[in-house]
């Protein structure tokens, strides 16, 4: 059985002018190289598998994911930036990403791709940010 695979992710405040790098990583373990520490789970989390530095994702009929809750300035723009690769074609699948309370992806039934960087700019709301991921992937 074939799944989302998380490689990396990483969330910095960007400056005003550009979106340039204002800050280091908020990020605990954006790599997945102390397993799941800095990350917390949620929901169905019946397969979620580390490997090389790769965390998958992807529960039948439930969805689950992980979250970390950021330490973020309220009104400040940040740069979210994560690799993902879904190694198996549509049929019931989904993906969300979220920073607090912005929506960055919601994905449902998309085919089959290679690592990807996906990276997306938004404000927080408050002192405090959690940046979410959601998985489901029931068998085709």
């Amino acid at each position: 059985m074939k799944r989302h695979l998380l490689a990396a992710v990483a969330v910095v405040a960007t400056c005003a002018a550009a979106p340039a790098f204002a800050a280091g990583n908020l990020v605990q373990n954006g790599g997945f190289t102390s397993g799941l520490d800095g990350w917390s789970t949620f929901g169905d989390t019946s397969f979620t598998v580390l490997t090389g530095g790769d965390a998958l994702f992807g529960p039948f009929g439930d969805t689950g994911g992980i979250f970390q809750d950021l330490a973020t300035t309220a009104g400040k723009t940040y740069r979210i930036s994560f690799d993902l690769m879904n190694d198996s074609g549509p049929g019931g699948k989904y993906f969300a990403a979220d920073f607090g309370p912005t929506n960055l992806i919601s994905a449902v039934d998309q085919p089959g791709y290679a690592y990807t960087t996906f990276t997306y700019l938004a404000k927080a709301g408050s002192p405090t940010s959690r940046l979410a991921f959601t998985f489901r992937e029931d068998p085709g």
